[in-house]
């Protein structure tokens, strides 16, 4: 009986493996990972675009497609996705890509063609934020049917997020240590501003206020990660990036 168990699990494990064959990472080599929500607070392509490479890690061609989940607060226009010999500027809700039902073969210790992207131009109605685009990334077989662990994340649109009408320097607050540890230090040069820090999913976790001169925030209680803190006199506001490691 226990060797039947032992030749189960290592069938279901062989099996798992067999089917985990990709991942996929962004031209800065961070993992997209499944559930990750990136945030972008701009339709400047230099900022907003999302170059992917979608690598191989079998010894074997794989086939892959991807497929617009669904789409919030667009109707898809604008926006440019890459993929393959497929580039398009318009996408459609629960449309597989590419279009044509033919996979694109990773081969084997390989990557997708360089510049595949996902990249939003469409600024919404000034109103109904964030605009998210929800992709997923899937392996198929020869027959088309979907197989093995697919990622799945969000391309996020969310210009509340950025800076409102001055930038930092304008408005006279800066931070000294964009990559913090246990506190933050932000200079005011004239006036008091409260503040709030986001994470990249545009929730709030931290609120306060600082005072003209020196300030320090502790961060202590934040992971490691990306955030924005949006500063606000009661005229003017400003919304800085940071990073707790």
């Amino acid at each position: 009986m226990m060797k039947k168990i032992t030749l189960l699990l290592t069938t279901i494990l062989l099996t798992t493996a067999a089917y985990s064959q990709f991942t996929v990472e962004d031209y800065d080599g961070e993992p997209i990972l499944d559930g990750d929500i990136r945030t972008y607070t701009s339709t400047v392509e230099s900022e907003a675009t999302l170059y992917f490479w979608i690598n191989n890690d079998s010894a074997e061609d794989i086939l892959v497609k991807i497929k617009n989940e669904s789409i919030t607060n667009s109707d898809g226009s604008s926006y440019q996705f890459c993929f393959g010999t497929l580039c398009i500027f318009d996408v459609e809700e629960g449309q597989t890509y590419p279009v044509s039902g033919v996979p694109e073969t990773i081969p084997a210790g390989g990557t997708n063609p360089q510049f595949d992207k996902f990249y939003n131009e469409n600024e919404g109605d000034g109103t109904n934020y964030p605009i998210d685009y929800v992709w997923k990334f899937f392996q198929v077989d020869e027959n088309g049917d979907e197989i093995g662990e697919s990622i799945t994340f969000t391309y996020r649109f969310d210009p509340t997020l950025s800076t409102n009408e001055l930038d930092e320097n304008n408005l006279g607050v800066k931070i000294h240590n964009t990559l913090a540890n246990q506190t933050l230090n932000v200079e005011s040069l004239n006036s008091d501003f409260d503040y709030t820090i986001f994470n990249l999913n545009g929730q709030s976790l931290l609120s306060n206020k600082v005072t003209t001169g020196m300030n320090e925030i502790n961060v202590s209680s934040l992971t490691t990660g990306v955030y924005f803190i949006k500063f606000n006199n009661g005229e003017n506001s400003t919304t800085l990036k940071f990073a707790v490691k």
